[in-house]
């Protein structure tokens, strides 16, 4: 029961206090709000970007988030997840969450407790991102999601557990007398700094597994994922709220042959080279992506200079910065770039046909001779002076 009279989920705890002949004087009663604890979760949920399951000893499901299919206060103990989970006191699993999304299960048993804190990332959210190159194992994923478990047992420990056994001390003591009347019984509040903590800490791991997943691993740009997700940021924005974005696309011309003739430690020195030229070319408002191999695109906010001069000055550094020769591992190599433009939402009001259009216009780029820049409004224009152009 919640002050006030309103009822409440909690999870309760009861410890007798004996006379001296063994007759029950007292009953110390003390709770966990499962309402607050599963704010505590939805916290962790949105910083992992996964599910965040409370289990006690016998594999009933405490709490739960997110718990669209209610599973809390179910007897799961036959789940592969659950099972292994209460066999062990900490590790990673991979196998199908309750909500039979495919999942990497980290672990850790709470100390104090009958109860193992479980958090399950999607597996296409860690796996899919990353380059295979990179992933020369699965204990990478597996190391990953076990220090996210391993932060959140921390910040449930700090939170949770931690009172919980101040409060069994203070029972303890109490129970032999070593407590007046006037002393508290409760634990004294957690420090707020190391709470602060505790939540810094799960944010941080939240961030790491966002930029394992939004980031190139080779060139350290921005990858398609993230060129994705924020397209659909940006057309979902009220029209009033949109900031034009100008979509450069860009192909490295010559690099092909780079790999077949120098090996990939060259292809990987002239890729990360580019990629750094490329950051040197815009402003920190701007996005530069790698789309995969040797094709890149830039992401050009206009909110200033709202006018395609702006977008094409822009390529033209590019296409500049990029025809001076690389040297990489000691070779000198000369690669230089094309680039087709379009503006978001000035040409279409869908992004992915505006990026239609500017990888149209690269292409006319390269047909007319490469280490240059086309608009996709150029294209148009020759269009209606001759239909027949391309």
């Amino acid at each position: 029961m919640a002050p006030g009279g309103g009822e409440r989920p909690a999870l309760a705890a009861g410890l007798p206090i004996l006379s001296r002949k063994g007759a029950v004087e007292h009953v110390i009663l003390t709770g966990i709000d499962l309402e607050w604890m599963s704010g505590i979760s939805q916290e962790i949920a949105r910083s992992t970007g996964g599910a965040v399951a409370l289990v006690a000893s016998d594999g009933t499901v405490i709490t739960r988030v997110p718990d669209a299919q209610s599973f809390s206060g179910r007897m799961m103990a036959d789940h592969p997840v659950i099972a292994h989970a209460i066999r062990n006191t900490k590790g990673t699993v991979d196998g199908t969450g309750l909500d039979a999304v495919p999942r990497i299960h980290g672990f850790a048993r709470l100390p104090a407790s009958d109860s193992t804190l479980i958090v399950g990332i999607a597996r296409d959210d860690v796996v899919g991102p990353i380059n295979a190159e990179v992933m020369t194992s699965a204990a990478v994923v597996l190391a990953v999601v076990l220090g996210i478990t391993v932060g959140v047992w921390f910040l449930m420990d700090v939170l949770v557990l931690r009172g919980l056994r101040h409060l069994q001390q203070s029972a303890a003591r109490l129970s032999t007398g070593q407590i007046d009347g006037l002393s508290p019984c409760a634990p004294g509040g957690i420090p707020a700094l190391e709470v602060g903590k505790a939540v810094q800490a799960v944010r941080r791991m939240g961030q790491t597994l966002h930029t394992v997943a939004f980031t190139d691993p080779l060139t350290g740009l921005a990858n398609r994922r993230f060129f994705d997700a924020f397209v659909e940021r940006c057309e979902a924005l009220p029209p009033e709220e949109r900031t034009p974005q100008a979509i450069l696309c860009i192909d490295l011309d010559g690099f092909k042959p780079v790999n077949d003739r120098y090996g990939h430690a060259v292809g990987d020195a002239v890729l990360k080279a580019v990629a750094s030229r490329l950051m040197r070319c815009v402003r920190e408002v701007d996005q530069v992506v790698r789309f995969g191999g040797d094709e890149f695109a830039i992401l050009l906010d206009m909110a200033d200079q709202p006018d395609e001069e702006q977008a094409l000055r822009v390529a033209e550094r590019v296409v500049k910065a990029l025809s001076v020769p690389v040297k990489a591992e000691g070779v000198e190599l000369q690669i230089g770039c094309s680039v087709g433009i379009a503006v978001w939402p000035t040409d279409d009001r869908r992004f992915d046909t505006v990026l239609r259009y500017a990888d149209q216009a690269l292409y006319s780029a390269k047909r007319r001779g490469r280490g240059q820049a086309r608009r996709h409004r150029d294209l148009v224009e020759e269009r209606e002076q001759r239909p027949d152009a391309v």
